[in-house]
């Protein structure tokens, strides 16, 4: 984590942007299709961002800013069906980026092992 920090957090705000662009691009479309019903279409979209990006607190927020029950339902259902393809996203691109990227992961693994090693060697013991 300490040698990755930095792409770790500009690949986190990158995917979270993404998201939000994408987001405010379905209301737009929304909008230029002839949506008449905005608040709605911003509901469910808010919903589909939240569960895209399989964000719990992205999810209780959009509820709050929402006005009705009717809305909360909404944002809900938005949730709920981008909330698989979030979990089923995340785990191919697991699965399938380091058969992409042709890694050996038994070499990763014994890396990793050794990495732990020295930390735990390197740590003063406990009186």
């Amino acid at each position: 984590m300490k040698k990755n920090f930095t792409s770790y957090v500009l690949l986190g705000l990158v995917i979270i942007v993404t998201g939000a662009l994408v987001a405010v691009g379905c209301v737009y479309i929304g909008k230029f299709m002839g949506e008449t019903n905005m608040e709605k279409l911003s509901a469910i979209v808010s919903g589909l961002f939240a569960g895209a990006l399989t964000s719990t607190p992205a999810f209780s927020a959009a509820k709050a800013s929402v006005t009705s029950p009717e809305m909360e339902q909404l944002v809900s259902v938005g949730y709920g069906i981008a909330y698989i393809f979030g979990v089923i996203g995340v785990v191919l691109f697991v699965q399938l980026v380091p058969k992409i990227l042709k890694v050996n992961m038994a070499q990763e693994r014994e890396k990793l092992v050794v990495a732990q090693q020295s930390e735990t060697s390197a740590k003063p013991k406990a009186l």
